[in-house]
């Protein structure tokens, strides 16, 4: 009796946190127009534009005029990258190109375009469930691993403000693993598309190839496919400047990114986070994993966690400031709930806990010295926030004013607390990696309340958005 009462507690529990995220991300979705919103929006759209004039030679030419009011004015990237966007934002082209409105950053425009992002980062919960369910046959286990990734802070971050597209190539590789543990020759094509989306997927993919098959003429083969969609629109557009000036912007981007982190050696400048991932592969290469039938910890374990271990070095040891915060995330979530050892419950517990501390710490410190964090001057200038900022006779939403700057204005002594938080972060992080090593059996011996931590992990962004609210109207 008393264990049906604790669960029907943890079960209203968990339906008041599904509703207050669901809450945070209409609110968000509603309430910021970032400004790489409005261009990846315009972008996906120009595509239409462009296919239905029989235009798609002029991409880049057609970018820099900028009919469609993009914050930048050059193209990047490609159009295979934005396709998924451009087929979701078909509606947002056919109601302006046929209604004669060339402007396609309005509030409701700017809101239908970030849904994508939203229906993206559902089936990037639903394939984390349902690797979870593969791996430990678990449903209430797969349930919280959608629960964590949706109510994930960096997750809420990327989709309801900044609008990038991380979720997008995530997601097409949480796709590519599902697959590849079910046996499907699918998780190729995923594979392609996600390194086609973003080029930093080339690292969890090269990952999964050595997994797969340590033979290296079968690695580069099935790596040069991954590339192919890139070269062939390289060689498309070989003479277009455009598309030249798009590749050297992205190549001074990552170079900026890798080296943001460096040493001095006698030959020159190392990147921190090129030397780790070069160890990583190495260690992924000469590493022995026994198959499943010798040991509960498979070689699928392994997998998911030399991932987790990539995308932290991606997010913690490049330059993101507020951005690619949440590429680490999905991937630590498998690993903390994929387990089936003995002290799985004590260990999935502190881990959950560990994580939302982490989240906090994360979104406190990230970008913290970048004013555009989470700014006034992003709101959306719809009727509601003009009434509700008419009620309280304030005007900030035409100001800029970033929420990290006011904090210090009110704590100044937060300035001081930072370097502090980062450093606990990072900390956080490398233990919730030593703690979930598929081979470390080391027996967990506290256990902490399961339903506390996800609670304190939930409300990490509703909290910072409430904050933002009272800055904003007060």
């Amino acid at each position: 009796m008393n264990n049906q009462g604790n669960s029907k507690r943890r079960d209203y529990l968990t339906m008041g946190l599904i509703g207050i995220i669901g809450f945070t991300i209409l609110l968000m979705v509603t309430t910021f127009s970032y400004m790489d919103t409005k261009t990846l929006t315009a972008w996906s759209v120009n595509f239409w534009d462009l296919l239905f004039e029989g235009r798609l030679g002029e991409y880049y030419s057609y970018a820099g005029i900028n009919a469609r009011g993009a914050a930048e004015w050059d193209g990047m990237g490609n159009f295979l990258m934005l396709l998924p966007w451009s087929i979701w934002n078909l509606p947002v082209w056919v109601t302006h190109y046929f209604g004669g409105n060339m402007d396609i950053t309005g509030f409701f425009s700017i809101c239908w375009s970030k849904l994508f992002l939203v229906a993206m980062s559902g089936l990037c919960a639903y394939f984390s469930y349902k690797i979870v369910l593969h791996r430990t046959e678990n449903r209430e286990r797969g349930l919280l691993a959608a629960l964590l990734i949706m109510a994930a802070p960096e997750l809420l971050l990327s989709i309801g403000y900044t609008g990038q597209d991380e979720i997008v190539y995530i997601t097409f590789f949480i796709i590519a693993l599902y697959q590849y543990m079910k046996g499907s020759k699918w998780y190729l094509f995923w594979c392609v598309y996600a390194v086609t989306c973003c080029p930093i997927m080339l690292l969890p993919v090269l990952i999964l190839f050595i997994m797969d098959n340590k033979n290296i003429l079968a690695v580069l083969g099935k790596s040069v496919c991954t590339i192919l969609p890139t070269v062939a629109i390289n060689l498309l557009y070989l003479h277009d400047e455009g598309k030249a000036q798009a590749s050297r912007d992205i190549w001074v981007m990552l170079q900026e990114m890798f080296g943001f982190v460096s040493f001095q050696t006698t030959t020159g400048i190392a990147s921190v986070a090129a030397v780790l991932i070069t160890l990583l592969l190495l260690a992924v290469y000469f590493a022995e994993h026994k198959s499943e039938a010798d040991t509960e910890t498979d070689k699928n374990s392994y997998l998911l966690y030399y991932i987790a271990v990539s995308m932290v070095i991606v997010c913690f040891f490049t330059e993101n400031f507020f951005y690619r915060t949440f590429l680490y995330v999905p991937f630590i979530v498998l690993v903390v709930l994929c387990h089936n050892g003995e002290q799985d419950a004590k260990k999935r517990s502190g881990s959950l806990l560990m994580l939302a501390i982490l989240s906090w710490c994360r979104m406190l410190t990230g970008g913290f010295d970048n004013p555009q964090n989470m700014n006034t001057f992003y709101t959306n200038r719809n009727a509601v926030i003009a009434w509700i900022s008419g009620l309280t006779g304030s005007e900030k939403y035409l100001n800029y004013d970033g929420l990290s700057e006011k904090m210090v204005e009110k704590l100044p002594i937060l300035t001081n607390i930072m370097p502090v938080l980062n450093a606990a972060a990072l900390g956080l992080i490398l233990y919730l990696l030593y703690v979930n090593y598929p081979g470390n059996q080391k027996e967990c011996k506290t256990e902490i309340s399961e339903k506390m931590s996800l609670a304190v992990y939930c409300l990490c962004m509703p909290g910072l958005l409430f904050i933002f609210y009272v800055l904003l109207f007060m």
